[in-house]
């Protein structure tokens, strides 16, 4: 797929999935894709919620940080630790 939420939600499941590298070639696709205005809004929840509201909303153009956070995951997962620090460094 070349919509960005469709690569974005592939990568996502398999990042679940616990398929590393696959998710993480679909992550770092997206930073190659055009920005393009979206439809799509993500929910983003701190975690500390109680009653499980969302803290945050975006759309997927706001959201480079998430990806290089994600990136870093899963490079980490592979044991790349060189490469995650330096996505987790981009993330900020």
């Amino acid at each position: 797929p070349k919509q960005p939420e469709a690569v974005f939600n592939k990568a996502l499941v398999l990042y679940q999935l616990k398929r590393y590298a696959f998710a993480l070639e679909d992550f770092e696709r997206l930073l190659e894709l055009p920005i393009v205005e979206t439809q799509a809004v993500y929910f983003k929840s701190s975690g500390s919620t109680q009653d499980g509201s969302f803290s945050e909303v975006a759309s997927l153009s706001q959201q480079k940080a998430d990806i290089d956070n994600y990136i870093g995951l899963c490079y980490y997962q592979l044991g790349q630790l060189n490469k995650a620090i330096d996505y987790f460094t981009q993330a900020f």
